[in-house]
């Protein structure tokens, strides 16, 4: 067994450095290459730069964008990367959940939640350009929002986020990079874009070594308890998963194939043997007693998390999206994941 776990340690220790190492060079090469580094292709612009532009995607698709001076930000996402990239005053409205940064961003007008759109709110921000991720502009409260904002001479950029993770069959790093690329270069900032993504790979290293060091590979389960009386957990194709997988964990949700947020029967969770359970941090401080709120979960007390009380939690708001913040997030929760094996 410690044979087993020393290999273990290893292995995420020399992914981890091997993470770091790659992300030198990749700055390297970014210092000799200039722009040519970027998956994004910007044409179109004019000699001594500026709009219009052309951004093609990682998917060939291409958006003309007249001007960038009024954004309005249809997703927290969104909002974080434009704020991110030192822009943030060239926002001028944002959905319900944004929330960083803090004191901020909740003095924007606020245009309701990205399920539901209020364009004629949207308008009259008297946006030049918004953005929003693909899935956001399939949800059915928004369908016809796109002609409706051409209609009225509004760029819109669609960052093609979920594409990319169908894509490649899950989130991953190089889907939150996309997402903060394109952003970058609609902005003319690339070289901002990739100092941010430095940081995000540094992020994500950081967690990583906190697993090596700990040598242990806990397996953890997404839980999100509702008031009447469900249970759902996350597995493939959500933010979450990807925090667990970043901070050197096995999802639970993902190894038992469920794909989304999917409600679970009692005789479920038990086999999935979780050692840990995360919570989202505002139903834990909603309770008076928030371990024997999770105990009371039917079959939680059967697991291994249950019966040694391993109970975490995090910041719903900050796991549940793919902002460049997540890499960030994972950090803080591998933080927590291995704080009692220091």
């Amino acid at each position: 067994m410690e044979q087993k776990q020393m290999e273990l340690k290893k292995s995420i220790l020399l992914n981890a450095l091997f993470n770091v190492k790659k992300l030198s060079c990749n700055l390297m090469r970014s210092a000799a290459l200039g722009l040519a580094t970027s998956v994004f292709i910007i044409s179109s612009v004019q000699a001594a730069g500026g709009y219009p532009l052309n951004v093609t995607d990682s998917f060939g698709n291409e958006t003309t964008i007249n001007s960038a001076k009024r954004i309005v930000a249809l997703v927290p996402s969104v909002s974080d990367a434009i704020f991110g990239l030192g822009l943030g005053d060239l926002v001028v409205g944002r959905t319900k959940n944004a929330i960083w940064p803090e004191g901020v961003i909740e003095k924007l007008p606020d245009v309701g939640s990205y399920s539901s759109l209020n364009v004629e709110g949207v308008l009259s921000l008297n946006p030049d350009l918004v953005i929003m991720p693909d899935w956001a502009a399939k949800k059915e409260g928004n369908l016809g929002i796109f002609e409706q904002l051409k209609a009225a001479d509004v760029d819109v950029l669609i960052v093609p986020e979920l594409a990319r993770a169908k894509e490649q069959g899950k989130y991953t790093m190089r889907v939150l990079e996309e997402f903060v690329e394109l952003i970058a270069a609609a902005l003319e900032v690339p070289e901002k874009g990739h100092e941010l993504i430095e940081g995000m790979r540094l992020d994500a290293a950081a967690a990583a070594k906190l697993a090596a060091d700990s040598g242990k590979h806990y397996r953890v389960m997404s839980m999100l308890p509702y008031s009447e009386g469900s249970t759902r957990t996350t597995g493939l194709m959500k933010t979450e998963d990807l925090v667990i997988r970043l901070a050197g964990a096995i999802n639970v949700g993902a190894e038992a194939k469920i794909s989304g947020e999917k409600e679970i029967d009692p005789e479920a969770i038990i086999p999935m043997k979780p050692d840990y359970i995360v919570i989202p941090q505002k139903l834990w401080d909603r309770n008076e007693d928030p371990v024997q709120y999770i105990l009371a979960i039917p079959g939680v007390s059967e697991t291994p998390a249950g019966e040694n009380k391993k109970f975490l939690t995090w910041a719903s708001l900050e796991t549940h999206r793919a902002s460049w913040r997540l890499p960030s997030a994972a950090k803080a929760f591998a933080e927590k994941l291995y704080a009692d094996d220091k």
